[in-house]
């Protein structure tokens, strides 16, 4: 799985555009604060359009997907953010052993393809 920067689709401050290889656009960004002992990392990943703005689910909620993991080593603080903003991503991770439930359940790839499946159920397809 990989991914490209978009410099060319704008995004809210402090995020970046980027291109999923299936060809879905997200807008991802991470922040760092401290909490005690820990740096506290929240990566967030939201399903966009062309112009940045948010895909919405058939509810109405914006496609997105929020990750937030606690690090007690402030020297590999870039190397955990990378690995928490891959994660939201879909991408696989470097570093942090995550277990694949926690993975799927923060992947904006996920999250798209679930938001792809129809409301209503043919029946007579299905049956």
């Amino acid at each position: 799985m990989s991914y490209i920067k978009r410099e060319d689709v704008p995004v809210q401050p402090g995020e970046t555009a980027i291109q999923l290889d299936d060809g879905s656009l997200v807008a991802v960004a991470c922040t760092r604060s401290s909490s005690g002992n820990a740096v506290v990392f929240t990566a967030t990943a939201r399903a966009i359009d062309g112009h940045g703005a948010a895909l919405l689910t058939a509810a109405g909620e914006p496609i997105a997907t929020v990750l937030t993991h606690q690090d007690r080593d402030p020297a590999a603080a870039d190397l955990i953010a990378r690995d928490c903003l891959l994660a939201v991503l879909g991408v696989p991770v470097e570093r942090v052993p995550w277990g694949e439930d926690y993975l799927r359940d923060v992947s904006i790839r996920n999250a798209i393809s679930i938001n792809a499946v129809p409301a209503t159920v043919n029946v007579a397809e299905v049956l």
